[in-house]
């Protein structure tokens, strides 16, 4: 048994304060780090099948693009990984050729400085660069001639065949909108034919017509410095490369531009190119990207003006009835109406067979 005084130390030492312990090492509070946003996509973009003559399906948002490549390619087509970007595009055999038909981004300036824009620039050029007997169609849109025009105006800068398929000519013509698809090849110096992608009319006579396509007649004027320097571009790099689409992005900040211009030139070519273009570079791109789109709109707006006429028609009923719908003074008494003709149907007759009587 333990004595008084042994029992007394022992509690004096419990109750006396522990002796102060060396700091450990302070712990970090948790702060989540933020994941930096992911680049553009940069580098030299490369065909995905580049041993096989190639077909690239060019043409604004919404124009039928994906339709026709499945009306050429009769739905064999698949997806795959592009060389050099990080994105997918829809590849395909044309039938009864030996023609891949490539589907690229939806754009509406190849000029442009968005991610869609530079990145279907970036595929023409790897065209161009790509074996013999490749070619571009140009979808456009038959109700929005301008756009499309303006648009296979400036796929003739990459020096490829173009094929103008104008699509969805049916609703122009419900529209009244009539288009001289043989007229219109013979202003641009090529094929164009017209199409209804969705039901597969004209598809085969634009098979035929990939044979005698040709690289579109240059129409589109230019200010003077600017031309002066894409001939210079053309003379330095020779008639192999799309000298004046690689000139054009070089202008307008394509950030593949020097990669390419460095692979087809070389170093010492791209510094003097650089030299070159410094006095005609815009601060910002998109300044003279927009210049260069307003040239491209003229030429398309006067030769739509050749080969299109517009007639005047009587209007449906349907469209009669969507344009009161959207008059202020009409289209809300017939939404008040719609209205009160739904609460009677759902709330009263329906009711009557759902709701069993109490």
């Amino acid at each position: 048994m333990r004595s008084c005084e042994e029992t007394e130390r022992v509690a004096e030492k419990a109750a006396a304060p522990a002796a102060p312990t060396a700091p450990g090492p302070r712990r970090r509070p948790f702060r989540p780090q933020l994941v930096p946003p992911r680049p553009p996509r940069r580098g030299v973009v490369r065909l995905p099948r580049a041993s096989s003559p190639t077909v690239a399906l060019v043409g604004n948002a919404k124009v039928g693009k994906s339709t026709l490549l499945a009306r050429l390619c009769d739905g064999r087509s698949e997806e795959v990984s592009l060389p050099g970007s990080t994105t997918t595009v829809t590849i395909g055999p044309i039938a009864a050729t030996e023609r891949e038909a490539l589907d690229t981004p939806g754009t509406y300036s190849l000029l442009g400085v968005g991610e869609d824009d530079r990145l279907a620039a970036s595929l023409l050029v790897a065209l161009a660069l790509g074996p013999p007997g490749s070619s571009i169609i140009v979808v456009g849109d038959s109700k929005s001639l301008r756009r499309s025009l303006a648009l296979a105006l400036q796929c003739g800068e990459y020096g490829v065949p173009v094929l103008v398929a104008l699509n969805m000519v049916d609703e122009a013509h419900d529209r009244g909108i009539r288009i001289d698809a043989d007229r219109l090849g013979a202003a641009l110096g090529t094929a164009a034919c017209a199409v209804v992608a969705r039901d597969g009319s004209g598809v085969p006579e634009l098979k035929e017509r990939l044979e005698s396509c040709a690289p579109p007649r240059r129409i589109v004027q230019y200010p003077p410095e600017i031309e002066d320097f894409l001939t210079l571009v053309e003379r330095l790099l020779g008639p192999a490369v799309p000298a004046r689409a690689l000139a054009l992005m070089l202008l307008t900040g394509h950030p593949a531009a020097p990669d390419l211009l460095r692979e087809v030139g070389g170093s010492d070519m791209l510094e003097q190119l650089r030299h070159l273009a410094a006095p005609l570079a815009a601060p910002d791109p998109a300044d003279l990207a927009a210049r260069l789109a307003a040239c491209y709109s003229q030429a398309a707006e006067r030769l739509a003006s050749e080969v299109q006429r517009c007639e005047r028609r009587r209007p449906s009923r349907a469209e009669r009835l969507g344009d009161l719908c959207t008059r202020p003074l009409t289209g809300v008494p017939i939404a008040l109406a719609a209205a009160a003709t739904m609460y009677l149907v759902v709330g009263r007759v329906a009711a009557g067979f759902v709701v069993e009587p109490q």
